[in-house]
Formats: structure tokens, C-alpha cells, sequence
């Protein structure tokens, strides 16, 4: 289960993995909405402890929450399912 850095799109992902013999069976993650939608509420340096990335960095506890939240329902589904 791939997951893309918070900021960047999950399109770019799936693409650097195309290739990948296991494409076709992997669940992609975005957490990209979820982090737009924090930072338009709160500061960039709630949510990452650096900008390693440029515009993405080392989560902070409430960053890792943000991804916790996003892909805990998504693994749950696939259980699920």
C-alpha cells in the first residue's frame, strides 16, 4: 500500500511505480486533500517538523495523526471487503 508524501499528488506516485510488477495490486494513498485542508486552518510547522521536501516535511505528532485519520478507514475497507 503506497503512500504519496502529504503535499505532492498520488498521480506522481503511480507513475514512478507503472513499471512496478505489483502496480495492479496496490491501493494507492493520497493524503494530499486531507493536508490542504489542515493547512488552510493551521501553520505549516504544525504539521511538518521540517520542509525536508520543499513543501512537505517530517510529520509532527499532529501531521501523523492527519495521515492516521486518512488511512485507517481505507485499510479498514480493504479488510472489510
Amino acid at each position: 500500500m503506497p503512500m504519496q508524501y502529504p503535499t505532492l499528488p498520488i498521480e506522481h506516485l503511480k507513475q514512478d511505480l507503472k513499471k512496478s510488477k505489483y502496480h495492479d495490486n496496490l491501493v494507492f494513498i493520497s493524503n494530499e486533500e486531507n493536508f490542504e485542508q489542515a493547512l488552510k486552518t493551521h501553520k505549516k510547522e504544525e504539521l511538518f517538523e521540517d520542509m525536508f521536501g520543499g513543501n512537505f516535511g517530517h510529520c509532527t505528532h499532529y501531521g501523523n495523526l492527519l495521515i492516521t485519520e486518512n488511512i485507517i478507514p481505507k485499510i479498514l475497507k480493504l479488510i472489510r471487503d
